[in-house]
């Protein structure tokens, strides 16, 4: 018995969401028919691929391995096949995109909603998770970050910069005061994130530089409360539980109706790049360079109307 294609590409989407079911609305078929096409690969290569539970798929040894050898193989067959299509008014296929869950609610849900609707003939998946994915062992096409690339082994396009501001409620301002420096930031509780390193998040723009640029001013905070979300920051900051550094768009309404105060306003936060990223590949599929020059387009205008 020989192998198909279509049951790499089953065996693969079953890999990385991790159920037979998940697998099966990716690539829009029934569970059954995605159970099938493993047992038939399984019998091809005369070896098993999961070790299965009435709720779980286990992934063997071997599995792991053939998944590591197979991923980037099938990734660059399907977008090799895809770059055929030129026409960005025809695009088919399936358009996979991960970015953090507040910037993709207030930003991404509306233009996402727009590019499909000038493609019908793609599908688009936008999911909204705050932890990095590495898409050269994911599905996702492309990954909108905020913050610094920080991946050589992925092409980044430039978006847009995103302000931050330091802020922190009235209630806490009248109770602990507020810090007139950077280093009187040492003082306060902070609110911070769960995969930034605060020497990272807390760091200002410094001027001292021979071109007027220095190297930027790092603060020691002491951190008390941490998310992954910049939601729950906010409102951990309104609640008065320390001093957080989010950005502008986060906070600009809270601030304008007076449940949070911006501090330390003579300083200026280095603020984030925005940044859509896409794995490094001879071929650029047509849906990934059309939606990227969509939010080159789009997400400007917005963005600036939202700091």
């Amino acid at each position: 018995m020989k192998w198909q294609f279509e049951e790499l590409v089953a065996f693969l989407r079953v890999m990385e969401t991790g159920t037979l079911t998940a697998a099966a609305a990716q690539l829009n078929v029934s569970k059954s028919v995605i159970s099938r096409r493993i047992q038939k690969l399984e019998s091809a290569l005369k070896i098993e691929l999961f070790h299965r539970s009435r709720r779980l798929m286990r992934p063997t040894e071997l599995a792991l391995e053939l998944h590591h050898q197979m991923h980037p193989l099938v990734l660059e067959i399907q977008k090799a096949v895809e770059a055929t299509t030129t026409d960005k008014e025809s695009l088919v296929g399936h358009l996979r995109v991960t970015a953090p869950v507040m910037f993709g609610i207030l930003f991404l849900g509306r233009i996402v909603a727009e590019f499909g609707r000038l493609h019908p003939r793609l599908h688009v998946t936008l999911d909204l998770d705050n932890k990095r994915v590495d898409l050269t062992k994911s599905p996702y096409d492309v990954a909108v970050r905020v913050g610094m690339p920080g991946d050589s082994a992925l092409r980044a396009r430039k978006l847009g910069i995103c302000e931050r501001v330091v802020c922190c409620s009235p209630e806490y301002a009248k109770k602990h005061g507020v810090p007139d420096s950077i280093a009187g930031l040492s003082a306060h509780e902070s609110i911070d994130y769960t995969y930034v390193q605060a020497s990272q998040l807390w760091q200002f723009e410094n001027g001292s530089g021979h071109d007027g640029i220095g190297e930027p001013i790092r603060a020691r905070m002491r951190s008390r409360i941490a998310s992954n979300n910049g939601a729950a920051i906010r409102d951990a900051a309104i609640a008065g539980l320390g001093l957080a550094i989010l950005p502008a768009y986060c906070v600009a309404e809270d601030i304008r109706e007076g449940r949070l105060v911006a501090v330390l306003q003579h300083e200026k936060p280095v603020p984030a790049g925005i940044y859509a990223m896409y794995p490094m590949t001879r071929h650029v599929a047509p849906k990934v360079r059309a939606f990227i020059d969509f939010l080159v387009d789009a997400l400007p205008e917005r963005l600036a109307g939202a700091q």
